[in-house]
């Protein structure tokens, strides 16, 4: 049924650690480097540091991959995972490739969900398009099968 147990409330939405992440180093960040500068830092600029935690830019949101066309969705968790910082049509540098503004995290199969019932599921990365859709919405009257 459409309850709290079958509702998605929060995602995890982890980064890369920066020794993962080939493109980004330190310096272009709070160094000055590659045209940073102070209102970047504080919102509104067009970088981002997939590896903080708490970047700005790495707020959840299910809107799929960048790169998904009609008839061939790319996975809606841990999408974009492999090559390290994405592939050549969505590199995680790009919003919604990888691990920025999509469920993404370092588990091996899948990503950690909060429910509305207060209980976490490990939900797989290999989840379908339709039951995801269906998690995220509240009250929508749509049954849920196992996930």
């Amino acid at each position: 049924s459409d309850g709290t147990s079958n509702t998605i409330s929060v995602v995890e939405e982890s980064g890369r650690p920066s020794n993962l992440i080939v493109k980004y180093t330190f310096a272009t960040y709070i160094g000055g480097a590659n045209g940073w500068d102070a209102t970047q830092m504080t919102g509104g600029g067009t970088k981002s540091a997939p590896n903080r935690w708490a970047d700005s830019d790495s707020g959840a949101g299910v809107s799929g991959q960048a790169n998904s066309i009609v008839g061939s969705l790319k996975q809606i968790f841990n999408g974009n995972k492999i090559p390290l910082n994405g592939p050549a049509d969505c590199p995680w540098s790009n919003n919604n490739c990888g691990p920025n503004n999509e469920p993404f995290s370092l588990h091996v199969g899948g990503v950690h969900a909060l429910l509305a019932d207060g209980s976490v599921r490990f939900i797989s990365e290999n989840l379908d398009t339709q039951t995801a859709r269906r998690l995220f919405g509240r009250d929508d009257g749509e049954t849920v099968s196992d996930f």
